[in-house]
């Protein structure tokens, strides 16, 4: 919702029933799984 819709992390936990902090550290947390799956994925096309 961040990164693709541009909502900010106080509307996504308005939205979500979240705190600001839970969205905010959510995202970390996926684009720490992204980087980590791009790393595996650019080891095996080599």
């Amino acid at each position: 919702l961040y990164a693709v819709e541009g909502y900010s992390h106080k509307e996504i936990a308005d939205m979500l029933g979240i705190q600001e902090s839970t969205s905010r550290s959510q995202l970390v947390k996926a684009r720490k799984m992204l980087q980590a799956m791009i790393i595996d994925l650019q080891k095996i096309a080599v």
